[in-house]
């Protein structure tokens, strides 16, 4: 029997998928609300790659600065005892670009 968290996983995209189509599917995402999810999902550790790789592609697109800041101010609301949660997310914003867009078709 599959655990709670593999099944809320398994319901999260890869950003592959959902993300690197082409930027009006990026904006899309944003106006309904998918940012807001995808940063909502990051405390929660049985999500938090995946949740984190959708942020991370976010940060990489045009409207990341506020990313950032809801990811930097997610850190610095979490306990100083959860610290994983704070090197996962400094990971992720220090990481370089590792999909590109392809704007061409």
């Amino acid at each position: 029997m599959a655990s709670h968290g593999a099944k809320m996983s398994a319901c999260i995209p890869k950003p592959n998928n959902v993300l690197a189509d082409d930027f009006y599917v990026l904006d899309v995402f944003r106006q309904c609300g998918g940012a807001r999810c995808a940063h909502n999902l990051v405390p929660y550790e049985f999500c938090r790659r995946q949740a984190l790789s959708l942020v991370k592609q976010l940060l990489l697109s045009s409207g990341g600065d506020d990313d950032m800041g809801t990811l930097l101010a997610l850190m610095q609301k979490e306990p100083h005892e959860n610290i994983q949660i704070k090197i996962a997310i400094l990971r992720v914003s220090s990481l370089q670009p590792t999909l590109v867009f392809d704007t061409a078709h």
